[in-house]
């Protein structure tokens, strides 16, 4: 089958869904079993679930600091395209990447994870990128007067 990091990223992708699908509780062998090996085999990958679930978070937040990234990029060229669609874009990209990780999701807004120290960090740390990139586009849509004067940004 292919390199040990293309199998790795497959058992995470599988993770991804069984959790989504399961929820936390899921075990190492409903994903051994839904990725076609052997639960021992994931322990050739990942010391642990704990160690999954580290990597399924960290994969989200890279994915969402990247739609942050290009984001900012955009504001720094122009875009012919009215500042409010330029809000719902960002907040389709942020949507898309929130779906393609819905384990990390789950484990970052309904779902607290194990009493694993590192995972609970992980859980409560929020993308700076998207954050920053939002905000950004909200002042540009007050400058354009498309948001009024008085509207709290952060809030928004």
């Amino acid at each position: 089958s292919g390199s040990p990091d293309s199998r790795r990223i497959e058992i995470l992708q599988t993770a991804n869904d069984v959790i989504a699908e399961s929820g936390l509780r899921t075990s190492l062998q409903q994903i051994a079993e839904a990725a076609g090996i052997l639960a021992g085999s994931l322990y050739h990958h990942f010391e642990s679930k704990e160690a999954i679930l580290v990597e399924l978070i960290r994969r989200y937040h890279a994915a969402l600091d990247l739609v942050g990234e290009q984001a900012l990029r955009g504001l720094d060229s122009p875009d012919p395209r009215p500042i409010e669609e330029q809000i719902v874009g960002l907040g389709r990209a942020i949507a898309r990447c929130a779906v393609a990780h819905r384990a990390a999701l789950q484990m970052s807004f309904y779902e607290g994870p194990s009493s694993d120290p590192e995972l609970i960090e992980l859980t409560k740390q929020r993308p700076a990128g998207i954050q920053s990139a939002m905000l950004q586009l909200l002042r540009a849509g007050r400058c354009s007067g498309s948001i009024r004067p008085e509207m709290d940004l952060p809030t928004l």
